[in-house]
């Protein structure tokens, strides 16, 4: 895998301005609250993704926006109605789709968790694999799967 970059996902999360766990008003041992992660981005064999023209679907407004490698996008807010407790949001894994992969290209996530990636991948026309070490997760996940299908009419 030879390393391409990284993204700075800014979440916004404001929650972490309630604590500050270490040592509470004291320089002794103050705890930081992040409030961004990385998308560390590989590229396997070759810089170059190959793909045909006629399988982009990332306009020139959204490539201009999306190559500047700071996303500032809210964290998801439906881990509730999933039943986990990380999950991505959908406009982080379709941003990230659009600008590394064509339509038709195989999307693999190693830890699917209850399939955004997965979803948002048959939402954009990419063949996906989501894999996952809980059952009630994988069925979850096809479960979005399914009603994503049937919502959008992909079918």
């Amino acid at each position: 895998m030879i390393w391409k970059g990284e993204i700075l996902w800014e979440k916004n999360n404001y929650n972490c301005k309630y604590t500050a766990w270490g040592s509470w008003k004291s320089p002794s041992s103050p705890y930081l609250k992040y409030t961004w992660e990385f998308l560390e981005i590989f590229s396997k064999g070759d810089l170059k993704h190959q793909g045909k023209k006629e399988n982009i679907d990332i306009s020139a407004e959204e490539f201009k926006k999306f190559v500047i490698a700071k996303w500032s996008i809210a964290p998801e807010q439906n881990m509730k109605k999933y039943g986990h407790p990380a999950m991505f949001p959908e406009k982080l894994v379709r941003q990230a789709l659009k600008l590394f992969s064509f339509k038709n290209d195989i999307i693999l996530d190693p830890f699917n968790g209850v399939g955004t990636t997965t979803a948002v991948a048959k939402h954009l026309n990419r063949r996906y694999i989501g894999i996952d070490i809980s059952k009630k997760y994988t069925d979850i996940a096809q479960k979005r799967v399914n009603e994503m299908i049937i919502e959008n009419n992909i079918f």
